[in-house]
């Protein structure tokens, strides 16, 4: 109700496709892989009275992943993780008029860094690598399929690593940009990395001016705390993430804002 905004369209659709996976936890018997969802607001300045004008159409959405579903990476899922984000640029391309601005923002279930690349690297191996080593290799899923595949470990690790960077590559390739990386807020996840991003159409009509993590999980990052207590919360397992974005580049002609 205080806010400056306000909503002139919405929806809600789902992004996910209709695959079957097999897994050790069920026996091997196929189950559909979870359903994924986005939602969608088209918002203007509540101040101008008509709809006319530019506006910003956020997504929000959850994509495919995390440490059960990971572990069905070799079951065409990078190709999966490439279309949902693929579907929430679709999105904005539906809905959206040539002065209108998006901003997609949700849960990756992954580091955008690409790394596996040099594991002689001084800082040791990224996010990605070690996850694959210390979790999806020790499963009895990714070996099975690695097996039927004729993958070895190395290969298995770099189509891992592939998996799990297919969204980020997917957004850029659609001429977005991301609004800040983990150097820039820290990690929002309970396992210490950055998985929740933003991204938007063109950053000449919505420039991050400020950004901050609102502590809210419990952190598996030693020494983490949030601020004000000096105790860890634990309501969810992720960690929020503030972004104030200025618009004066979309707002180019003042009819336009009031």
């Amino acid at each position: 109700e205080d806010s400056a905004w306000e909503a002139v369209g919405r929806g809600a659709e789902v992004i996910s496709s209709k695959m079957l996976l097999t897994h050790e936890a069920y026996n091997w018997k196929p189950f559909y892989m979870p359903v994924r969802t986005a939602v969608w607001a088209r918002l203007k300045p509540k101040c101008r009275t008509t709809d006319d004008g530019p506006a910003v159409i956020v997504i929000n959405a959850h994509l495919s992943g995390g440490r059960y579903e990971d572990q069905c990476f070799l079951q065409r899922l990078a190709e999966e993780r490439r279309r949902q984000p693929q579907r929430l640029l679709g999105i904005f391309a539906r809905e959206a008029s040539a002065k209108d601005a998006g901003l997609i923002a949700g849960d990756f279930n992954a580091s955008a860094e690409q790394d596996c690349a040099d594991p002689k690297a001084a800082s040791g191996p990224g996010p990605t690598e070690a996850y694959f080593k210390r979790v999806m290799w020790m499963s009895k899923t990714v070996h099975t399929d690695a097996r039927k595949l004729g993958l070895n470990e190395d290969s298995a690790a770099a189509s891992f690593v592939e998996y799990m960077t297919a969204p980020f590559g997917a957004v850029q390739d659609g001429g977005w940009a991301f609004a800040y990386d983990e150097a820039t807020v820290g990690s929002t996840s309970a396992y210490g990395h950055l998985v929740d991003h933003m991204a938007i159409s063109d950053p000449s009509k919505l420039a991050l001016t400020s950004v901050e993590r609102l502590l809210t999980c419990c952190s598996r990052k030693p020494g983490e705390t949030n601020a004000s207590t000096t105790q860890p919360l634990g309501f969810t397992d992720h960690h929020a993430v503030k972004a104030t974005f200025a618009t004066a580049g979309l707002f180019t002609e003042p009819g336009w804002f009031s």
